[in-house]
């Protein structure tokens, strides 16, 4: 369903290219807006599982992950026709916590 585009999670920037179905626009062709919520999720596990610290490997620590926080600055639709590329890269890193940036391009 996803395609790494380029990067990786130890580099600067990942990039992550994505299948949008159908189901995930409305009748006039725009992405829901509920979407955008899954879509960054779907951008942050795969950075994730492409660190060096991936689910499973937290998972087996015994770690949890929460989110905390989400905050999405809607600047233009994202229309049935459109390629849908994630860009994620961290933003900070602190003793408990970690902050990522998202961007759709």
């Amino acid at each position: 369903m996803t395609e790494i585009a380029e990067g990786n999670a130890e580099g600067n920037i990942f990039e992550l290219r994505l299948n949008p179905q159908y189901y995930d626009f409305d009748p006039s062709g725009i992405a829901h807006n509920v979407v955008y919520i899954r879509w960054l999720e779907d951008g942050r596990l795969a950075f994730q599982s492409a660190s060096v610290w991936p689910p499973d490997r937290l998972y087996a620590a015994d770690i949890a992950a929460a989110l905390t926080r989400t905050e999405i600055v809607y600047k233009r639709p994202i229309r049935l026709s459109d390629p849908v590329m994630i860009r994620v890269w961290v933003t900070h890193v602190g003793r408990s916590a970690l902050s990522l940036a998202l961007r759709f391009l």
